[in-house]
């Protein structure tokens, strides 16, 4: 085994020091941009999909009538002629789904 001496067992661990004051700050910017990029993906992906979903209700409110006129019933209270709209006061949204 070897030993060292004082003077280069200090000079060794100078370097050391050095060396890690270079490449830690490196390092930690290194892995906070990792989790950011990797956040950044699961929202572009989250974003994409509801982008995807609004194309899609987008096409159907310009081509589709039965979605248009289903759409019309439930968000704006129409009516067809000789019908009748009954609202009730305690009605939640997913009791007017079904």
């Amino acid at each position: 085994m070897v030993r060292l001496s004082g003077k280069k067992f200090k000079k060794i661990a100078l370097y050391a020091v050095i060396i890690a004051a270079i490449f830690l700050p490196g390092t930690v910017k290194y892995c906070g941009l990792s989790i950011q990029k990797s956040q950044n993906e699961s929202k572009l992906r989250s974003l994409t999909q509801e982008n995807r979903r609004l194309r899609e209700e987008n096409k159907k409110l310009k081509e589709d009538p039965v979605y248009i006129e289903k759409m019309a019933r439930e968000n704006l209270g129409l009516a067809k002629k000789g019908e009748v709209v009954v609202k009730f006061k305690n009605q939640t949204t997913t009791d007017k789904i079904q």
